[in-house]
């Protein structure tokens, strides 16, 4: 169930940061290595958090 869960957050984590970058295809291949790299750590819970932390560090 669990595993099903992460599935749907990831599909629409990543839809949320292809609207956020308007097609900025550097930062939008960062956050996705940076949801790979971290899938299974207990990194930002959330999405927003997890993406200004991509941006502060590009």
């Amino acid at each position: 169930m669990s595993q099903r869960r992460r599935q749907l957050d990831n599909k629409r984590s990543s839809t949320i940061n292809n609207e956020q970058t308007n097609g900025n295809s550097a930062i939008i291949a960062a956050a996705a290595a940076a949801r790979r790299r971290n899938q299974h750590r207990h990194f930002p819970t959330s999405n927003r958090s997890r993406f200004e932390y991509i941006l502060k560090n590009l």
